[in-house]
Parts: C-alpha cells; sequence; structure tokens
C-alpha cells in the first residue's frame, strides 16, 4: 500500500520532533514560564530538587547536603534563569529535569558514548515505534527511509553534543524525552534537516509505481530500409 506524501510528512515531523516541528512542548513551556516569572532564582531550591533526583529524598543528611551544595554552585555559576528553574520544578523525572537545564548536565566526552549520531537515530526509531505502535507497519517502512537522512545530517552539520547526548541519557521510547532533548537542536540545524528530508520525500514520491516499462524505441528515419526479417 503506498503512503500518501502528506502521511509521511507526519511521520518527518513526528521522528524529528522539536528539530523539524515549529515548536514543542518544551519550546512553548519555556515561553510561558519566562514571561510570566522574572524574580530571581533560589538556587537552594534548584539544589535541594537536583539532589532529590540524584540520591532520592531518604539519603542520609551529610551526603544529601554535599549534593545539594554541588548543585546549588551550579545553578550560580551557570547563571540559570526563572523560567529554567520552573521548567525544572514542573520536572517529573531526571530525564525532563536534563531537558530543562542541559547546561546541569554535561554531555558525555567525545568517544566515551560512542557514536552520538547512531544513538540519535535509534532513539528517534524507538520513540517513533512506541508511538505509533503495533499497526505502524506503514509507518515503519517510511521510518526506516528517514533515519538515514537524519544520521547524515547530525554527522555533516557536526549536531551539538549536547543534543545527541541528552537524547542517548534519555528513556528509550519516550517521545517526550526524545523531542525535549531534541529541541535543543539549533534553528539553522533544524531547518537543514528538514530540507534534507522534504528533498528525500520528494525524490521518492516521483518514482513511478509499479515495474519499469521498456521505453518506446524511436521511429525509424524516413526514407530508411525496413530492418531485416
Amino acid at each position: 500500500m503506498r503512503v500518501a506524501i502528506g502521511s509521511v510528512a507526519s511521520l518527518a515531523s513526528l521522528a524529528l520532533g522539536a528539530a523539524v516541528a515549529v515548536g514543542t512542548i518544551g519550546a512553548c513551556q519555556r515561553n510561558e514560564q519566562a514571561q510570566a516569572s522574572s524574580e530571581a532564582v533560589d538556587c537552594t531550591h534548584v539544589g535541594e530538587v537536583l539532589a532529590s533526583f540524584e540520591i532520592g529524598n531518604y539519603a542520609p543528611p551529610e551526603q544529601r547536603a554535599a549534593v545539594v551544595s554541588k548543585h546549588r554552585q551550579a545553578c550560580e555559576t551557570n547563571k540559570l534563569s526563572a523560567a529554567d528553574a520552573d521548567c525544572l520544578y514542573h520536572a517529573k523525572d531526571t530525564w525532563a529535569a536534563r531537558a530543562c537545564l542541559p547546561t546541569l548536565f554535561p554531555a558525555k566526552p567525545a568517544g566515551a558514548g560512542g557514536d552520538g549520531c547512531a544513538t540519535f537515530v535509534t532513539r528517534m526509531r524507538e520513540a517513533v515505534m512506541a508511538d505509533v505502535g503495533s499497526n505502524g507497519s506503514a509507518a515503519a517502512a517510511q521510518l526506516e527511509k528517514i533515519l538515514p537522512v537524519m544520521k547524515a545530517s547530525c554527522e555533516q552539520d557536526h549536531w551539538p553534543a549536547s543534543v545527541t547526548g541528552c537524547v542517548a541519557d534519555g528513556k528509550p521510547g519516550d517521545m517526550a524525552a526524545f523531542q525535549a532533548c531534541s529541541n535543543q537542536l539549533p534553528v539553522e540545524l533544524q531547518q537543514k534537516a528538514a530540507q534534507r528530508i522534504t528533498a528525500m520525500l520528494q525524490q521518492g514520491s516521483a518514482q513511478p509505481q509499479g515495474s519499469a516499462q521498456p521505453p518506446t524505441p524511436p521511429a525509424p528515419p524516413q526514407g530508411s530500409a525496413p530492418p531485416p526479417r
């Protein structure tokens, strides 16, 4: 069954998450929170929240105090905004917290986590297939065409390690986490990836369906002798 190009384009947008779509949940939340709040950030509270994600709420007081201090200092050093803090306060787990505060979760050094671009497309596949479910065979077929384009974009445009590292550390199959991380991709890199996907989809839609017919031979020149029998 042929998949309409409109459906494929929707799949591309889903797979790319915020990297292709215009805005995502994370971006909207940040914008709304930035407009709603301008007060100074309480870095001690930020440290408490991050400590709870890191070691839980029942660690020994001495251990917790050291972790809180570490995160408080990082908050002060990175000069977090009120929007960053509000985003963190609404986070439900470490994955969401990382998406809110990528500067407080540094990317792994190059080579320590393997091929970041390959991992990116693996996480994309897992997120999309978890989202479309078991009835997404047509979507899966189109996704496998899109993924190499995404990997090429990542490699050729040198996507930031902060983005690929965030995706790599995300929860497999979690579309929200994937979108939150990919939303950190700079706009110009989003546009390049979208252009590559669009070109691939348009090229694929231009291919004839079914078996190719042999070309019609040109007519013999007038006055030429008929071919031998």
